[in-house]
């Protein structure tokens, strides 16, 4: 999953499709963001997404924003 662009929400369709690979790039994309000084949000995720995140603690480091629109590529 690339870096989301600043100001763009990143999704969290991967991480719904293929657990662990999705879960370690929304993890890399918000190390990134934070080295940049900026903060990876995650747009409505799905509920088995946002179960992943609630399992393994991951929903502990993600702002999650329920009312942004996700970009068209996570939907």
């Amino acid at each position: 999953m690339p870096a989301p662009r600043p100001g763009r929400p990143a999704g969290a369709a991967d991480a719904a499709a293929r657990p662990a690979r999705g879960l370690n790039a929304l993890l890399l994309t918000r190390i990134r963001a934070d080295r940049q000084g900026t903060v990876a949000h995650l747009a409505q995720p799905s509920r088995r997404a946002a179960r992943l995140l609630e399992i393994t603690g991951a929903d502990q480091v993600f702002p999650v924003d329920p009312d942004v629109t996700p970009p068209r590529s996570a939907r």
